[in-house]
């Protein structure tokens, strides 16, 4: 079973910078800079290391790149403000023997390692399309080879960097689900992240009428035809946190001028 870890970052003059990462399998890297060159190198303990450097922008194209040059078995997805804790390749290599059938396995991080850490639920369990919401990306690890034949990347209209923002990696899976893939939460965790730097960029800011229309189209291009049942479920949950200063009636329309805007932008772009 061989392990790679796939990184999307920005304007890395070189691969130093992973030495903060604390990788200890092979890493291929797209840096998204202002330069294209392929960059390759075997370390000491005979770690590959490969970085793509490419013009090309947006957190989406960044790891469809990554997926169409991985070279593992196993693919770890991860950014570069990321630390892997001792011992999680362990956990990962594990997981996989585990449950043999898992194409995808998602599993947890924490914000610091100060803090709780950050758990959908206390056990190993198959997730389903309302049970994938909350992974974030940085807890997905995958068997190459099924999601290459499956024809499944993210879509370049989600994530950072792109039009609508996040959710990209929401959309993923619920891609994989469609494509009869199974996908499995284990309750381990990997990585942490470093503190918030000032260039981090933020998908959204504050709760309104950007924040409502980006959340339709993410919630149509995961949902599909159930887009109306889970905006209406996010709107009753989230009533009491983020509806305060907005009313009900104005987010339920903000988020269907959200989904006709991405059914336009879809048909116009391949992204399905």
């Amino acid at each position: 079973m061989k392990i790679e870890h796939l990184i999307s970052t920005m304007h890395q003059a070189d691969a130093a910078f992973l030495q903060e990462i604390k990788c200890v399998e092979d890493v291929l890297v797209v840096n998204q800079t202002n330069i294209e060159r392929t960059d390759e190198q075997v370390t000491s303990d005979g770690k590959r290391l490969r970085m793509i450097s490419t013009e090309e922008r947006g957190l989406s194209n960044s790891r469809n790149m990554l997926l169409k040059n991985a070279a593992g078995d196993i693919a770890i997805l991860g950014d570069d403000d990321l630390i892997y804790l001792d011992g999680y390749l362990d956990k990962i290599q594990k997981a996989y023997q585990e449950h043999p059938d898992a194409d995808i396995i998602a599993f947890s991080f924490t914000e610091s390692l100060t803090q709780n850490t950050r758990r959908q639920f206390k056990t190993a369990r198959k997730l389903n399309i309302f049970t994938i919401s909350k992974v974030a990306s940085v807890e997905l690890t995958f068997r190459t080879k099924p999601i290459s034949d499956a024809d499944i990347f993210f879509c370049p209209l989600l994530g950072l960097g792109a039009k609508y923002g996040a959710c990209e990696e929401n959309a993923f899976l619920a891609d994989a689900l469609r494509a009869g893939l199974t996908i499995w939460y284990v309750p381990e965790t990997i990585c942490y992240l470093r503190p918030d730097p000032p260039g981090r960029m933020k998908w959204q800011q504050g709760f309104n009428e950007d924040y409502f229309v980006k959340r339709g189209a993410c919630f149509y291009r995961i949902y599909r035809k159930a887009f109306a049942l889970f905006s209406i479920a996010f709107i009753l949950l989230k009533k009491r946190s983020i509806f305060r200063d907005v009313p009900i009636v104005s987010a339920w329309k903000w988020m269907c001028e959200g989904r006709k805007l991405y059914q336009k932008d879809e048909e116009e772009q391949e992204c399905s």
